[in-house]
């Protein structure tokens, strides 16, 4: 591969990243600019105490193609003898005359035959040598630090430690200080260098930078942290790292540099664009009040001040919350993107004691929408991180039976994979139900993103909802969610099977047509499971247009315009119910929908939780729309011909 400015070799058996690199601005890459050479590690782990890299089968392919940049894509298992129990997929991004070059890595615990199933990592790397270099630099909070060997470890959420020549130099800070400047190093001679970074480098600690010896290291899981993380079956990460290919460069430039790596900027578009130009994300209106009437604006401005207040207090969580005599941060390994639930035994720590959010009910995809309705970058930052942990730590990626292959784990989880238990008889678990199922703001993450294994991960899912018979209403969050993943997926995709497996789904539920009740297991503590269940038959209906799906819509509209009515809990009723109500207004032209809608939004308050801000407004974006002006057709727009 050339980029005009560095050339890279890509070998497939015994993948090895780079399997060497060659540095030259005039593109003739002659004898002194090797910089990588020929027969390094790349990728090595260490799994149950026994060495692994990529194995002989990993095979290399051009993924995409075009004048200005290519993806080459790596994918294999991690191999020792007959023993692989990852497997792994790498990106490599090249761009036409750039020195950068990004490298996404992803690998998966595809070993085990049920869900207590583990393995122990103590190492993950990416190992290159490299030539002709005799200085090492690692980035500090207020200083570059160089030597002829240079390291920096993430130690803690707070802590990473720098060590120059074997010499302690330095320490920074964490999440006291949130610096960009840390998480790179770089070796480099007299005329040229190559420079990693890993983005999240203290967020998702431990890891460690390293640079000299006649190497350059990405420490993606650090060894040097002696605390060995347990992999589940299913479970795994992925790691973003940029490359900067180099002549003699000043250590402002490349701590400037790699500072950027940490915040990206991102090409973005106007919330025009994203609902009412391209409908990527279905029938979603922005928040320009002119396309509202009077009422509705107001009530729509109050609904975008009460989502921000809540996400910046979701946010600032993440640095320190206290439940039942327990303090925790959400930062680590497998934290990062999730937030501290609860302690279910008051001040005990064990980790199988700890449970998680996990997203509940699909929070960054509430934010998703949240973001394309407003374009407030901090939804963005929010679908970055979170879309991420629900597609690597939440989501089940394997087992042996295919159909669970993108299955759910329990919400909230004990020690990110448990079910919620005593911890003193732990249970990992995944589900062969929908209830806890989640995985738009996976796919959202490709759409706003570009990440492709995003859009892999989302497959993933949707393969469990294309083959996991499970179509239980009585609990009716649960098909709910399995409609939500079929309707993306049939956008995604526009496979009439998804829209066959959606009309199976919707077939049972006809039958309660005269009983909504049912779908909240006929209880009012039940009730925001309707909001969820209606939110399915919704986009069934949007697709389809189909009769009898309205009237069902219209039966469930009027039961919970009864129950906003006379509920004297105002916390009843969650706001998720307000597509349907407006859905069934725009089709009816009845004003008690609407008005029932807009009493609900009345009623709402400010969210403490994902699980609460998931919940509640997870679909109140095509709610907008309904009570737009946009929503006054009353066909199915998104019918196909």
């Amino acid at each position: 591969v050339s980029t005009g400015v560095v050339k890279l070799v890509i070998k497939a058996a015994g993948f090895n990243v780079f399997d060497g690199a060659w540095y030259d601005p005039a593109g003739k890459f002659g004898p002194g600019s090797e910089i990588v050479k020929p027969g390094g590690e790349g990728v090595v782990a260490t799994i149950d105490g026994k060495g692994y890299k990529a194995g002989a089968d990993s095979k290399v392919e051009v993924e995409e193609k075009g004048p200005q940049a290519a993806v080459i894509k790596a994918s294999g298992r991690l191999a020792s003898g007959d023993s692989s129990p990852f497997d792994y997929v790498c990106r490599i991004h090249v761009f036409a005359g750039s020195p950068v070059v990004k490298v996404d890595f992803s690998y998966t615990n595809s070993s085990g035959k049920v869900a207590s199933d583990k393995v122990t990592m103590s190492d993950l790397s990416v190992v290159l040598p490299v030539v002709g270099c005799d200085k090492a630099a690692v980035g500090g909070e207020d200083k570059v630090y160089s030597g002829k060997k240079a390291v920096i470890v993430a130690k803690n959420s707070d802590l990473s430690e720098i060590t120059i020549d074997g010499v302690a130099a330095g320490k920074a800070g964490g999440k006291s200080t949130k610096p960009l400047t840390i998480g790179w190093a770089d070796a480099s001679g007299a005329d040229k260098g190559v420079a990693v970074g890993v983005r999240w480098f203290w967020q998702m600690f431990p890891k460690a930078m390293e640079a000299g010896d006649g190497k350059l290291r990405a420490g993606l899981f650090a060894k040097e942290v002696e605390a060995p993380l347990d992999v589940y079956m299913g479970q795994g990460r992925t790691h973003y790292l940029t490359f900067l290919f180099h002549g003699k460069a000043e250590d402002k430039t490349l701590g400037e540099f790699f500072a950027g790596t940490q915040m990206p900027l991102r090409a973005v578009a106007s919330p025009k664009y994203y609902c009412r130009d391209t409908e990527a994300f279905g029938k979603v209106a922005d928040a320009d009040p002119s396309i509202y009437r009077a009422d509705v604006a107001e009530a729509e401005k109050k609904y975008d001040d009460l989502l921000k207040k809540s996400a910046e207090y979701i946010n600032k969580k993440i640095d320190k919350a206290t439940y039942n005599g327990v303090t925790l941060d959400s930062y680590g390994y497998l934290a990062w993107g999730d937030v501290f639930h609860h302690a279910n035994d008051a001040g005990e720590t064990n980790p199988w004691n700890i449970l998680w959010e996990s997203n509940y009910y699909d929070y960054p995809w509430a934010c998703a929408l949240q973001f394309a309705r407003t374009g407030d970058p901090m939804y963005m930052d929010i679908l970055d991180r979170h879309g991420l942990h629900v597609a690597d730590v939440f989501m089940c990626k394997w087992t042996p039976d295919r159909k669970y292959c993108g299955a759910c784990r329990y919400s909230p989880p004990a020690n990110h994979v448990g079910n919620d238990v005593s911890y003193k008889t732990p249970k990992p678990y995944f589900s062969v139900e929908f209830n806890h199922h989640k995985a738009q703001s996976i796919l959202a993450r490709y759409y706003l993103l570009g990440d492709l294994r995003a859009k892999d991960d989302f497959m993933l899912a949707l393969n469990n909802a294309m083959t996991n018979p499970e179509a239980s209403w009585r609990q009716s969050r649960g098909p709910g969610a399995k409609l939500a993943t079929l309707y993306s997926g049939y956008l995604l995709t526009r496979d009439p099977q998804c829209l066959a497996k959606m009309k199976q789904c919707v077939a049972v539920a006809l039958k309660y047509k005269s009983n909504p009740f049912f779908f909240a297991e006929s209880r009012d503590s039940g009730l925001f499971m309707i909001g969820i269940s209606s939110e399915g038959l919704g986009y069934y209906w949007q697709l389809t247009g189909d009769a009898d799906t309205l009237e069902l819509l219209k039966s469930v509209a009027d039961f919970m315009a009864g129950k906003i009515e006379t509920a004297k809990n105002k916390d009843v009723v969650t706001t998720n119910i307000t597509f349907a109500l407006s859905l069934v207004y725009r089709q009816t032209g009845d004003e008690k929908y609407r008005k029932a809608a807009l009493a609900q939004f009345a009623r709402g308050d400010s969210e403490r939780r994902p699980k609460g801000f998931g919940q509640h407004w997870r679909n109140c974006a095509y709610t907008w729309y309904y009570l737009s002006n946009l929503g006054e057709k009353k066909d199915s727009p998104l019918a196909p011909n």
